[in-house]
C-alpha cells in the first residue's frame, strides 16, 4: 500500500530514502534471482526466485488460519548483506551471502495470540 511508504513520525524520515535507478534494478535482479534454501533433517533442498518466495509466504500469512485469522503483512523489507548490496552506490563487484527478509505483521487483536 502507498501509504506503508511514507513516514509515520519525524525520526522515521531520516530512515528512508528512494531508491535510484541503478538500485531498483540491481533490486529487481535480487528479486528475480533463484535462491536455494537448504533444508533441515529430512526437508529437501528447494530453488525459488525471492519475488516468488515473499509472494508465497506473504499470501500464507494473510490467509484465514485454521482460527479463522489472517494476518495483515504491513510491509516486507530486505536487510542485511543482500540490502547493502542493492544500495551500493559504487560499482564495485560487491556480493551478498544470505537474504534477511523483515515480514512485518499487525497482531492487533487477541485471537492472533490463542493457540486453541
Amino acid at each position: 500500500m502507498i501509504e506503508d511508504a511514507y513516514p509515520s513520525s519525524k525520526s522515521d524520515i531520516h530512515r528512508l530514502a528512494v531508491l535510484s535507478y541503478e538500485q531498483v534494478n540491481r533490486l529487481n535482479e535480487v528479486m528475480n534471482d533463484t535462491v536455494c534454501i537448504h533444508g533441515r533433517g529430512n526437508f529437501p533442498t528447494i530453488e525459488v526466485t525471492l519475488k516468488d518466495l515473499v509472494t508465497t509466504v506473504r499470501s500464507k500469512l494473510e490467509e484465514a488460519c485454521g482460527h479463522n485469522v489472517g494476518l495483515k503483512v504491513s510491509d516486507i523489507r530486505l536487510n542485511g548483506g543482500a540490502a547493502s548490496y542493492v544500495l551500493d552506490t559504487e560499482e564495485t563487484t560487491q556480493v551478498y551471502n544470505d537474504l534477511d527478509l523483515i515480514f512485518a505483521v499487525q497482531l492487533s487483536a487477541g485471537r492472533h495470540f490463542d493457540p486453541g
